[in-house]
């Protein structure tokens, strides 16, 4: 399956065509006949509606079969319908094509414009949700950029030891310092050969995690986001005596990472750090809230979507299923809202999370009573 990242959303954005083509369905986990022929039929009736609005706009029959020819293979791929996600997002342009599965119950929906419409994939990376994960081990040591999509690695060969060997030497005592991680027990590490208290033991591993930690305050000195261990419970403990980061997670995962899956690690990271990212949250419509009626809020989106291409917004709150559409003039920085499907309207509300999004700012799809003026459709907190 094709989980989406943040650089493939950067991809995504960066295109402008004559005719992008976006659609989103629900899709089934649970592979049985009737659920795969449920799915491949509403893919299949998005895909005559995009064709009409194709045909509307004098797209020729050959040309328009040949332009999305790759959802109706998807369509009459039988096998494709087996191994899916809860949702499904696809897009197509004049030269490119691609399909995510992803963890989001989408509502079916298609679009046409001259760009993507991803409003939608913002629910997949809760953007608030970004974290640093380490896996930590005496023989290796991986950093991943955590989203609440998933983990990508970041490569840190060229600044932190690939492991105690790389420290301390080769000709230290093999066996003394050798861990073992069990299952049971929570991941509780072992020493094979002189005990686990020894001294000379503790100080090699100290020193091998100093030599970690510098190499990672390298990268994330300047970093806010939260960093999570996985690991043996000593490997741990020791690191976090040692740890110079200001966000370190207090709780780690524990156990040997090598028999935990990406999957895996990705859930019980969120899991640990969610009641910061609802904290966050929370504070950020509190925030709204306290300055709302002056100039550090707004929730007028021809407002908004100026000055989330200028970077200009840190957080914005959006009712999920609701849009505007427009055009936006660079020129005078104006935007303007109109009713109809013209060629040069685009959704103002994607444009707007977009814009913001590629930006930093977070970005929250929400239910009406999550509002945080609890009546607008649109709210934006201004950076300073």
């Amino acid at each position: 399956m094709k989980r989406i990242t943040e650089k493939d959303f950067k991809e995504l954005a960066g295109v402008h065509d004559l005719n992008c083509i976006s659609v989103f369905i629900p899709t089934h986990t649970a592979g049985n006949e009737s659920f795969r022929k449920e799915d491949s039929l509403l893919l299949k009736n998005q895909l005559k509606e995009i064709k009409n609005i194709l045909s509307d706009r004098g797209i020729k029959e050959t040309e328009l079969s040949e332009f999305v020819k790759p959802i109706k293979n998807l369509v009459d791929d039988t096998e494709y319908w087996s191994y899916q996600s809860e949702g499904l997002a696809i897009f197509i342009s004049n030269h490119l094509f691609k399909k995510y599965e992803l963890p989001v119950k989408f509502e079916p929906y298609h679009y046409v414009s001259t760009e993507f419409y991803l409003k939608p994939l913002l629910s997949t990376f809760a953007t608030n949700e970004n974290f640093f994960l380490l896996t930590l081990e005496v023989d290796e040591v991986r950093l991943y950029k955590g989203s609440g999509s998933g983990l990508e690695e970041i490569n840190i060969a060229e600044i932190v030891p690939s492991g105690l060997e790389d420290v301390v030497g080769s000709d230290y005592e093999q066996k003394s310092l050798q861990f073992k991680s069990q299952q049971e027990g929570h991941g509780h590490s072992i020493y094979y050969g002189h005990g686990e208290g020894k001294d000379e033991n503790k100080t090699e591993i100290n020193k091998y995690l100093r030599e970690v930690d510098k190499g990672l305050m390298k990268l994330l000195k300047d970093e806010k986001d939260p960093l999570v261990i996985a690991g043996v419970d000593y490997l741990f403990s020791a690191y976090r005596e040692i740890n110079s980061f200001n966000n370190l997670c207090d709780r780690h995962i524990s156990g040997n990472p090598k028999l935990m899956g990406l999957q895996s690690l990705h859930d019980r990271a969120l899991d640990f750090l969610q009641p910061f990212f609802n904290r966050t949250k929370k504070d950020k419509m509190e925030a709204f809230r306290e300055f709302q009626g002056t100039p550090r809020t707004g929730n007028s989106i021809d407002e908004i979507v100026p000055a989330a291409i200028h970077g200009k917004i840190d957080t914005l709150f959006m009712l999920k299923d609701q849009d505007v559409f427009g055009v936006y003039n660079p020129v005078n920085n104006k935007v303007e809202i109109q009713n109809g499907t013209g060629l040069a309207q685009v959704s103002l509300f994607n444009l707007a999370a977009k814009e913001a999004f590629l930006r930093g700012a977070n970005v929250y799809l929400v239910e009406q009573e999550e509002m945080p003026d609890g009546f607008s459709t649109v709210d934006a907190l201004y950076r300073y």
